[in-house]
């Protein structure tokens, strides 16, 4: 019996050892303040989607494209449905497009979307591939009708990177991959992080700057160290606020919490914190922060993957509310229904707690609502996607 439980301690301890996360290495604290839901799946349409982020001119929407294909962006529901295509006039067919975000200077919304991969780079080429682009415009609304965006409205930003920084496993030696587009609200720059398998991953950035440019990406900082677990990113967003930043890859989520208005790397510097709440998804090549600078967002590649909602559960939010199973809800065209047995009265609340709507019935006018939400009825409640 002693064997026994001495052989489950040391299982048990092995196992907390091995889940350990790394960075800089140093094993960093684990973030348990997010809670995932599942809110939808993706179109199967849209059978690659390799960036995502939240919409700031129709809010309770997000944009996201594929890396191959139209040069098209679409907006979706929270629950994964399209709810409207918007073509981008004058631009090459989408080759390698790998990530997309929003940007808000005086006073106008942008979107950036990261012409920024390397699919047509071979092995031994050694040219590499010589410029990058970026494609800049105003945000559209969001009206659900399929849009064009005209050359004209739409501004390139071609770059080339100022050099390699200890990437030695570029496939020609001369071009980066990359996969993480991100702007910073507060020193008004545009980044990319690179996406290498072996070395080091390296920030790169450049000041937000009006029209058509040709411009070099400077190094700004390295992400980690070698021997890191966390290599191949794939995605980033920083927070309208700009004072929370996620950079992922395919298995873990890093946190990092700005100070003030520093300067990034020094931000980068200190050591991150580790989303407990993620699971490895197919693939997954998204991640957007909320508008509310709280909870944020991810989906991954493949046909109709799982779309999925992080929810801050700290209590300064109020989202403290328990959840239940005990009644099924079902939405039909502008109104929700709960199958309760007594027809009792239902309530509709914020994920802060806030009463949204309330009906004398089992049945509640949901028109115009977009998000997550909290049903109740009595002591029951349920989260659900609008």
């Amino acid at each position: 019996m002693l064997k026994k439980t001495l052989l489950i301690s040391v299982l048990f301890l092995f196992a907390q050892i091995s889940y350990a996360f790394k960075y800089n290495g140093i094993t960093i604290d684990e973030n348990e303040s997010f809670e995932r839901i599942k809110t939808g799946d993706t179109p199967s349409s849209l059978k690659e989607i390799s960036g995502m982020a939240c919409s700031r001119t129709s809010k309770g929407y997000f944009w996201v494209h594929v890396d191959d294909g139209n040069s098209e962006i679409y907006a979706l529901n929270p629950n994964g449905s399209i709810k409207q295509t918007v073509k981008l006039g004058g631009i090459p067919k989408n080759d390698d497009w790998e990530d997309i975000c929003m940007a808000t200077v005086d006073g106008n919304n942008y979107v950036l979307v990261g012409c920024i991969g390397d699919n047509k780079v071979k092995d031994g080429d050694d040219k590499g591939k010589q410029k990058y682009y970026i494609y800049r415009f105003k945000e559209p609304v969001i009206t659900g009708e399929t849009t064009t965006i005209t050359s004209s409205e739409i501004e390139t930003i071609t770059f080339t990177y100022d050099g390699l920084h200890n990437q030695n496993d570029c496939k020609d030696k001369v071009s980066h991959n990359a996969e993480t587009l991100m702007f910073d609200p507060v020193k008004k720059k545009i980044y990319v992080a690179t996406k290498h398998k072996k070395e080091i991953n390296a920030l790169y950035t450049i000041e937000w700057r009006t029209g058509s440019y040709t411009t070099v990406m400077n190094w700004e900082c390295d992400l980690g160290q070698s021997g890191d677990k966390f290599l191949s990113l794939t995605a980033g967003d920083i927070s309208s606020d700009g004072q929370k930043v996620l950079i992922k890859n395919a298995s873990d989520i890093l946190y990092w919490l700005r100070e003030g208005e520093e300067d990034l790397s020094s931000t980068f510097n200190r050591q991150p914190q580790h989303i407990k709440a993620y699971k490895e998804e197919k693939q997954g090549e998204a991640v957007a922060w909320d508008n509310n600078n709280r909870d944020f967002y991810t989906t991954g590649e493949g046909k109709s993957v799982p779309v999925y909602t992080y929810l801050n559960t700290d209590s300064s939010t109020g989202f403290n509310r328990p959840e239940t199973e005990s009644f099924p809800i079902r939405i039909s065209g502008n109104c929700l229904f709960a199958d309760s047995p007594k027809q009792e009265a239902i309530s509709l609340y914020s994920l802060s707690g806030q009463k949204i709507r309330s009906s004398a019935s089992n049945t509640v006018d949901v028109t115009g609502l977009k998000g997550i939400y909290i049903v109740k009825i009595k002591e029951w409640a349920k989260k659900i996607c609008l």
